[in-house]
């Protein structure tokens, strides 16, 4: 992980000035993102490091009427088990609770969506899927049907 500077401000004016004005130099910590892992892999190289989750006026899930005010620092736990957005949001709530599942450590029992296996059986599925639209499913038990009376199969 490439060394980077660390700010934990109070208040939205603090972080505001500690963001900069060129992109990519300052990335925003808020929590519910993978951001120190994706730092690990140097995918995110960011010279400066902004933890919002303290400053709280920004945090938070407040009803006006028919609407609801979504703070930049709620989570998702939060989100699922606000009761506001149970009733109102239902899918939101069951959205934050899918999102928040926690991942499954790599085994026998897990596929790898990174590596090159995965592109190439991706890319098979989409091609498959591609040729069904012109070669319908019941025009393909003829062709497995021809395919193996040539290898001296027969029904």
């Amino acid at each position: 992980m490439q060394a980077f500077e660390y700010s934990n401000p109070a208040s939205v004016r603090e972080a505001v000035g500690l963001l900069g004005a060129r992109w990519g130099e300052v990335t925003v910590l808020a929590g519910g993102t993978d951001l120190l892992s994706l730092m690990k892999e140097h995918l995110e190289t960011p010279r400066r490091l902004v933890n919002i989750k303290n400053i709280k006026e920004i945090g938070g899930i407040v009803k006006h009427g028919a609407e609801v005010r979504i703070g930049a620092t709620v989570t998702l736990d939060e989100l699922e088990r606000n009761p506001d957005i149970r009733r109102s949001f239902p899918v939101l709530a069951l959205a934050g609770s899918l999102a928040g599942k926690k991942k499954a450590p790599a085994s026998a029992g897990t596929f790898p969506t990174h590596g090159p296996l995965f592109v190439g059986l991706l890319l098979g599925v989409i091609a498959i899927l591609y040729l069904l639209q012109y070669f319908p499913a019941l025009a393909l038990g003829p062709i497995v049907e021809h395919f193996l009376m040539l290898n001296g199969k027969a029904f």
